[in-house]
């Protein structure tokens, strides 16, 4: 009996050690990985939606979850909170519980409810700053390997774009013109990130390149330029010209010489037909029936009377469908859900309420990012670069929900809340600069 007791002890023993073993390995693999905290999967993770954004949807909402959940470990175990308190979270908040409200008064609450999980990804906005490291140049690093990630995708997204544009020349069906299948191959979506990347880059060009070498970072601009223009979308092209007079105005400069060489390079793609065809079809495309001044002088009018009589927080956001619009303007697209426009689209699914509120969100953002830009362009290049960086983007994206309605878009969302994210996190690497000064003296 005695023999039997104390086998059972020395096994309970052994058990015991080993557990103790195991959690003891398991936290020195932990701590050997830097994801103690969490902190160091979320930066990994921001990275992951950054490459993913212009190349696939799926990989970028669940790249922007690894994200949240690790986030959301970090800021549990250090509890942080100073991002309740950041003007653009609120505005945030604020802005997602008048949608919230839109969808359950609205016209169809069961197609609005389910499309608020959006409202999820503008956490990325408190997630990038609140997981970046200790210390200024430690910041603009982590920073900076997330702009080099969406760089490195839209690399990735140019040569997919490239082969599907050589298959569909290839084989353009019967009766379609080579032209209009041609322009049936750009996405609205995709240009966008060139349109950043390309911002970006310009940002840095003469402040180190992002580390880039030179024929690097030149390739990269003429491949985002060229992202740009064969996705053939107007509304993009002309973001894409306000964005580079924002980088003007923050105070970016090039060298004569590669200016003039863009001028050139942009005089020729002018000549192509293709390009000339899309310019010179723009006005009578939206002065047509159906067209963009008809849905917002026609179609919205009628729309905005049926709420103010019926439904105050707007049809509901994400709410509408084709027939709403095809009811005023039989000529319209088939699958058309939307007014391409941002403000008037947030009006329409959201009230008055909904619009003021979205207004001084996206107020405060671009004032936020003016702000960094004049406080950080005498400091180090990386943190320049991304001021300016920042700062046009956020003008490029919001010309182009002029005449698109590119606010309704999940991976465009996404780009919304990281950019929003680095106008906050480059304003925290400002504060943390003195500290380092401080802590280099002693």
């Amino acid at each position: 009996m005695r023999s039997r007791q104390r086998g059972c002890l020395a096994g309970t023993e052994l058990a015991r050690i080993r557990l103790m073993t195991s959690h003891r390995f398991g936290q020195q693999a932990i701590r050997v990985c830097g994801l103690g905290d969490g902190a160091r999967l979320a930066r990994l993770a921001l990275c992951a939606v950054m490459f993913f954004l212009p190349v696939s949807i799926a990989g970028a909402q669940i790249a922007a979850s690894a994200a949240l959940v690790g986030w959301s470990w970090s800021a549990v175990r250090r509890r942080s909170r100073w991002w309740a308190r950041e003007p653009l979270v609120l505005w945030a908040l604020a802005f997602w519980a008048l949608a919230a409200c839109s969808g359950i008064w609205g016209w169809r609450p069961s197609l609005a409810l389910p499309k608020l999980h959006r409202a999820a990804w503008f956490l990325l906005m408190a997630a990038v700053p609140d997981t970046l490291p200790d210390g200024s140049e430690e910041r603009a690093a982590a920073l900076r390997r997330m702009v080099l990630a969406l760089l490195a995708g839209c690399a990735l997204a140019l040569v997919v774009h490239l082969g599907r544009i050589g298959w569909a020349l290839v084989h353009v069906p019967p009766g379609v013109g080579w032209l209009f299948w041609l322009y049936h191959q750009g996405s609205m979506r995709t240009p966008q990130f060139h349109m950043v990347g390309l911002l970006f880059l310009l940002a840095a060009g003469g402040t180190g390149h992002w580390g880039l070498p030179r024929w690097a970072s030149t390739g990269g601009w003429i491949g985002n330029a060229a992202g740009v223009l064969l996705h053939f979308k107007r509304g993009v092209w002309g973001a894409t010209a306000g964005g580079l007079a924002a980088l003007w105005a923050a105070g970016c400069r090039i060298r004569r010489s590669a200016a003039l060489a863009a001028l050139v390079v942009l005089a020729a793609l002018a000549c192509c037909p293709p390009v000339r065809a899309r310019v010179c079809a723009a006005p009578r495309q939206f002065l047509e029936r159906g067209g963009r001044w008809d849905l917002w002088t026609v179609a919205v009018p009628r729309l905005l009377t049926i709420n103010a009589r019926r439904y105050p927080f707007g049809l509901g956001y994400g709410a509408m469908k084709n027939h709403e619009l095809r009811h005023s303007l039989p000529n319209i697209e088939p699958k058309l859900n939307h007014v391409h426009n941002n403000a008037l689209q947030v009006l329409l699914e959201t009230g008055w309420g909904g619009l003021l509120v979205w207004s001084g969100w996206m107020l405060h953002w671009l004032v936020a990012a003016a702000r960094n830009v004049r406080r950080l362009c005498g400091t180090t290049a990386d943190v320049a670069a991304l001021a300016r960086g920042t700062f046009a983007a956020a003008c490029a994206l919001l010309l182009n929900g002029v005449v698109e309605y590119n606010f309704g878009t999940g991976t465009v969302l996404i780009l919304f809340a990281m950019l929003m994210g680095f106008t906050i996190a480059v304003s925290s690497v400002a504060r943390a600069e003195p500290a380092d000064a401080e802590r280099r003296t002693r």
